[in-house]
């Protein structure tokens, strides 16, 4: 009976090499956090085969040296690679759009220092989705210290228009810096059109600066740019932006990094005459449901 299971055994390999097929193994990834994707569908182009990720995004399945995989998920682009050789296969899905609209509300709370200005500070942002006739991002930040007070808020319209290749939003920002012996106040508005990974700004502003006793009202241009660089499995949303005032450029740089999802590190960087900022904070998103019904 054992030699009649063997011979079997045996004649199913032969078999399989006769054919050139054999069991490919790999995983899932997103490339927006580096994390696995379970029940990813994996098939053949041909569908003969067909299998999905386990909870670890893992998948095995047989195939002939040659054949196309694909790979399918909701949410993000679908991927084809061909199966040239017998290896680890680690495949990277990307999502399909950039704003995630899965979410109906979106909370993060934060904290962080100014080191240039030796300050503490808190921040909160609040994303509202399918709540109101437009979706609105609101965010607000409070450094200071015993001598010196830093506030800056911002609103921002979303989905003005929206497409997976296109989106339109509004920014609104006002700005209070109190610092020893001078003080500003910047209050602009701007339009952000997104192409892609690309999103250029263009606004104008007012700003009031005073400086020891000495108060000037000077208006403002404002253009920017924002784009989300891929650095090893994750995206690193970048923004740049020059506001030129009547009496002197103010320049605004960030950079944000995600560790699991949800924990947030951002580094800023603000230059206004004799004002200098270098923020760094890390707070944590917090996602809230709404019931369907």
């Amino acid at each position: 009976m054992r030699l009649k299971y063997l011979t079997c055994f045996l004649f199913i390999l032969l078999a399989q090499e006769a054919f050139g097929q054999i069991i490919i193994r790999g995983r899932v990834i997103a490339s927006d956090d580096g994390l696995p994707l379970p029940h990813v569908a994996v098939f053949s182009d041909s569908i003969k085969n067909g299998t999905l990720t386990n909870i670890h995004g893992e998948f095995d399945i047989q195939m002939e040296l040659g054949d196309i995989l694909i790979f399918d998920f909701i949410g993000f682009e679908r991927q084809k690679i061909q199966i040239k050789e017998n290896k680890f296969y680690e495949v990277i899905l990307v999502p399909d759009c950039i704003i995630d609209h899965f979410d109906n509300k979106l909370l993060h709370f934060g904290s962080g220092l100014d080191l240039a200005n030796d300050q503490f500070g808190l921040s909160m942002d609040y994303t509202s989705r399918f709540q109101l006739p437009i979706d609105l991002k609101a965010s607000a930040s409070y450094y200071w210290n015993s001598q010196s007070s830093n506030l800056n808020t911002n609103l921002s319209i979303l989905d003005i228009v929206h497409s997976c290749e296109f989106e339109l939003e509004a920014n609104f920002r006002y700005q209070a810096v109190d610092i020893d012996n001078y003080k500003f106040q910047n209050s602009t508005a701007s339009i952000e059109p997104r192409f892609d990974l690309w999103a250029p700004s263009i606004g104008f502003g007012i700003n009031q600066f005073q400086n020891e006793g000495s108060l000037s009202s000077n208006a403002g241009i404002l253009v920017g740019l924002k784009r989300e660089i891929f650095i090893g499995r994750k995206y690193i949303p970048i923004s740049l932006s020059t506001t030129f005032w009547q009496n002197k450029p103010e320049v605004n740089i960030s950079a944000e990094y995600y560790f699991f999802r949800n924990i947030r590190f951002k580094v800023g960087y603000q230059g206004y005459g004799d004002f200098n900022s270098i923020i760094g904070s890390l707070g944590i998103n917090i996602r809230t449901w709404t019931k369907a019904f």
